[in-house]
């Protein structure tokens, strides 16, 4: 068995890809710049990115790929692909700024805790802006693929996970990076 997921940043693809490798005693590999020639036992999740690059940019392991045929061999190469996004909000959005802005790293929990933020900036709507084409890029390749596009916040949360085909997937909203602030 095999599974690809292809998705945007932030919207939960490392659990995703940890939790059916788990589940499936499979190993995973996590953005990787190339995608193995043997993917057999293995879940790999890519990013989707907005930048304006060839197929792929391999210094940062992001995927663009506008040609169908592409995404197409791609896909057949695994046994399940999974297209996953995350519905436009703005807890999307400060996930991304605290990573990038804040954190540095995406694998720490987090608050969002910040007062001074203009949500007006160049920043927000750099990420915003970059949003709405991965979000796009996205629906082409369900389309391309002819496979639905699974959400975030469905999966995790409505336990909607008819997208996922017939894998199994309960996650542990314990283990969600992003923290409530207790007052």
């Amino acid at each position: 068995m095999n599974i690809l997921i292809i998705s945007n940043i932030r919207c939960g693809g490392f659990y995703l890809m940890k939790s059916l490798a788990r589940t499936y005693g499979l190993q995973y590999k996590h953005e990787p710049k190339n995608i193995p020639n043997n993917v057999s036992q293995l879940v790999v999740k890519i990013n989707v990115t907005a930048s304006m690059m060839n197929e792929t940019d391999l210094s940062s392991g992001e995927y663009r790929g506008t040609n169908e045929k592409w995404w197409i061999a791609l896909s057949n190469r695994f046994d399940h692909t999974i297209i996953l996004d995350r519905k436009p909000t703005l807890q999307h959005l400060q996930s991304i700024y605290y990573m990038y802005h804040v954190s540095k790293d995406m694998r720490l929990q987090w608050t969002w805790d910040i007062k001074d933020v203009d949500v007006s900036s160049r920043k927000w709507n750099k990420y915003l802006h970059n949003n709405i084409i991965v979000s796009e890029r996205l629906k082409w390749i369900s389309g391309v693929l002819n496979k639905e596009v699974c959400f975030y916040d469905d999966i995790y949360y409505k336990n909607k996970t008819g997208c996922l085909g017939e894998l199994e997937f309960k996650p542990d909203l314990n283990e969600k990076l992003r923290k409530n602030i207790h007052k």
